[in-house]
């Protein structure tokens, strides 16, 4: 190894510094350094830049990109960073990090976690930002195969949908309480029946205020949401998670009428407009946490089967596609950016979707099939006797 001055950097007018490294002797050592010193000062070569740990080229990175997306992936990356390759890759030298060092990391990570290629992307893109900054020149990541069809540990809950006639018990016990307990009860239906016809999700329809919702044209307009507290940064008011969130859907009278219910018992001094208010004047707006505490008190005083309200999300879009409403127009709905995500994410297996899946085939072969085979179709329930 040799380490020597190179001179003076045009750029910065600082001098400039070089460590050389692989040489079996002293003459070949010397002679490195003296091609470098050479390079440098015919400009074909620049000093070496310090390379960094992952986790300084991560503290580099982060503070620009951060602001080329929106507030939810800046913290959905940062989480990504801290849980999970800081704790792993974080005091590795930027090239140092080898493929074999990755893969078995990345068939871990998706094992257990169904986001575990949205964290290894993120890590792809902190080596893509290492590369353009010449401290590595391969980007080890993209070496990498990510593992297919692994079961995975979910972030959210098992079998968190309902059927249409869970749902109709859920809406009866909305029914109910606002009858039996009033005004608290009565904003609690109305936020509800918002999602569930629209399929909104919560941070969407705590941002509604009431510019938002159009009583003539049975519509409400969906263009912003509340960003949920994270690492003592408060709520705030931010654009929706995806390019396509902007919508204006539809909305029909039971929902509309349940919302001028709930305006006419709201106080006329309601700040900023909020269609769903705290009686706490520090806090006008309903928190991003109360509504899956609202979820889990229904369900639990009707004896229903608790799913979260985010739940309710996947219960639309499931509910619409067993009613042969296309994905594309899912996908539009919810506010995704494509429906491939949709089918895969959103879009679940219940009985009675199988069931009437099994009926339309079957339906579909005493049509067809069996109508052509010669065979008489006997009773099936006709005892045989014994």
């Amino acid at each position: 190894m040799v380490k020597g001055y190179l001179g003076i950097d045009p750029k910065t007018g600082l001098d400039k510094y070089t460590t050389l490294r692989g040489f079996t002797s002293k003459k070949s050592a010397a002679d490195g350094y003296d091609d470098a010193v050479y390079e440098f000062k015919h400009g074909l070569r620049q000093a070496t830049p310090k390379r960094p740990t992952i986790r300084e080229a991560y503290e580099s990175w982060y503070p620009m990109w951060k602001d080329t997306v929106r507030p939810a992936t800046q913290r959905d990356a940062k989480q990504n960073f801290e849980h999970h390759i800081i704790p792993d890759f974080g005091d590795y030298f930027v090239d140092q990090l080898t493929p074999m060092d990755i893969q078995p990391w990345v068939n871990k990570l998706c094992r257990k976690f169904v986001t575990g290629p949205t964290i290894f992307g993120r890590l792809k893109m902190l080596l893509k930002f290492a590369g353009g900054m010449g401290w590595i020149t391969i980007n080890p990541a993209a070496m990498i195969t990510i593992p297919h069809d692994r079961k995975r540990t979910s972030n959210h809950a098992q079998n968190n949908v309902y059927s249409i006639d869970e749902l109709q018990q859920f809406s009866d016990a909305l029914d109910r309480e606002a009858t039996a307990l009033g005004t608290p009860a009565i904003m609690r239906r109305a936020f509800f029946r918002v999602i569930i016809s629209t399929g909104v999700r919560r941070g969407e329809a705590i941002a509604l205020t009431w510019d938002d919702v159009n009583f003539k044209d049975k519509t409400i307009s969906i263009t912003k949401t509340v960003l949920p507290k994270y690492n003592g940064v408060p709520e705030s008011i931010g654009e929706p998670k995806t390019d396509h969130g902007n919508r204006l859907l539809k909305v029909g009278d039971d929902v509309l009428g349940a919302l001028m219910q709930w305006r006419n018992r709201q106080e006329s001094n309601a700040a900023d407009n909020w269609v769903f208010t705290s009686r706490w004047e520090q806090h006008p707006r309903i928190s991003y946490l109360l509504p899956q505490r609202w979820m889990e008190l229904i369900c639990e005083r009707n004896n229903l089967r608790y799913i979260t309200v985010h739940g309710l999300r996947h219960t639309k879009a499931t509910l619409m596609a067993e009613d042969d409403i296309s994905a594309t127009d899912i996908a539009g709905t919810l506010g995704h950016s494509n429906s491939k995500f949709t089918v895969e994410h959103y879009i679940h297996n219940t009985q009675a979707g199988l069931n009437n899946a099994s009926d339309k085939y079957n339906e579909l072969l005493t049509k067809t099939v069996w109508s052509k085979s010669g065979h008489k179709n006997e009773n099936v329930h006709e005892s045989t006797g014994a």
